[in-house]
């Protein structure tokens, strides 16, 4: 069966990985209201489908916190590479 993203807010759909910032979060259901921001990073908007090619990811980022959510994404270049992980599979 293909991942879905789950309907309960609280639930973990999947990770994003991107290892040149050190990044690796937790991805939350949309939409990026500020209590689903607090839990982690999450899809921008509540019908984002993992068929769809392209998805819109929301984070926060601070001056004085180096490892918060995606802070550090200024370490990351041009063709860096950028994973999603959902259930067993891996997307890049």
């Amino acid at each position: 069966a293909k991942p879905q993203i789950p309907k309960d807010k609280s639930k973990v759909a999947g990770y994003i990985e991107i290892p040149d910032a050190d990044i690796k979060e937790p991805v939350y259901p949309g939409p990026a209201t500020p209590e689903q921001l607090n839990r982690g990073v999450s899809f921008a908007e509540e019908n984002e489908s993992l068929d769809d090619q392209n998805i819109s990811i929301a984070g926060h980022t601070f001056i004085d916190r180096p490892n918060y959510q995606f802070t550090n994404l200024k370490a990351a270049k041009k063709g860096s590479m950028v994973y999603f992980k959902v259930g067993n599979e891996t997307r890049k």
